[in-house]
């Protein structure tokens, strides 16, 4: 199986799932895993705000930072960090955890789409029985229950996505903006090779 790596789409799980597979082998699938873009978006500003990031000012990773963020939970101030997130939007040169989805898969299609939900591990499981992977067989997926995919330093998630929800111009903005990753997460059997899709 071939993972593609989308970044923000637990990429932390796909570069696991990446070694295993090299580790014991296995037949060549491609698989990538797709986002809600809200959650995608507020994920990447949690990444590269300098104000909020857990890395500090991304880059370069800031350990003493990260082991001391908890104290910090309650200063992060989320509106002025979508704020931010949303005037980046505007930069010539967009940070990659901005980038759409779209931008990273670019035409390819897939053996398998999975979507970063709570059901992400299940799916992966699914699809590796389905296969007959030899390469899942006795991998730790307790490690990756969907809680620690990419789990955030602060509990800010509800905070931040009511924002957005009720901002009109910052949700539309970002649905103009990810207008095809909204296309993709709403329609992911797209992303499907024919003989996938039973075309």
């Amino acid at each position: 199986m071939n993972f593609f790596e989308i970044a923000k789409n637990a990429s932390r799980l796909v570069a696991f799932l990446g070694t295993a597979k090299e580790r014991s082998g296995g037949f060549e699938k491609d698989a990538v895993i797709i986002r809600e873009p809200f959650s995608r978006f507020w994920s990447a500003v949690k990444t590269i705000d300098p104000e909020i990031s857990f890395y500090g000012s991304y880059p370069p990773n800031n350990t003493e930072l990260i082991s001391s963020y908890s104290s910090q939970e309650s200063a992060v101030d989320v509106m002025s960090a979508i704020d931010r997130g949303i005037e980046s939007l505007n930069a010539e040169l967009l940070d990659i955890h901005l980038r759409p989805q779209s931008a990273f898969i670019a035409g390819s299609l897939f053996d398998y789409v999975w979507t970063h939900d709570e059901t992400l591990l299940q799916q992966i499981k699914t699809s590796c029985e389905e296969s007959n992977v030899s390469f899942c067989d006795g991998l730790d997926f307790d490690q990756w229950e969907f809680g620690l995919i990419n789990k955030s330093p602060h509990d800010k998630d509800d905070e931040a996505m009511s924002y957005i929800m009720n901002t009109p111009a910052i949700k539309q903005r970002l649905e103009e903006f990810y207008a095809e990753d909204f296309a993709i997460w709403n329609n992911p059997n797209v992303l499907l090779k024919p003989e996938e899709a039973g075309v």
